[in-house]
């Protein structure tokens, strides 16, 4: 599997167990903040997380995902 998809991958599971701000996100993943910010913005804006008062959640589109 692509590393950068594992990664990806990665922060969608960690922000499901509640981890939802950019500092802890990037400590749990042990990505560097930038890193770890530019697949957020990624995952954002296709819809796959959504941020809202700098916080991550789950986004519409896993749903979407879920009832196919």
């Amino acid at each position: 599997m692509s590393l950068v998809i594992s990664k990806a991958i990665k922060l969608i599971d960690l922000v499901a167990e509640g981890v939802d701000n950019l500092s802890d996100i990037a400590a749990a993943s042990d990505m560097s903040r930038s890193t770890t910010h530019r697949l957020l913005a990624t995952l954002v804006e296709n819809n796959y997380l959504m941020l809202d008062a700098k916080r991550y959640g789950l986004g519409f589109r896993l749903l979407e995902l879920g009832e196919q």
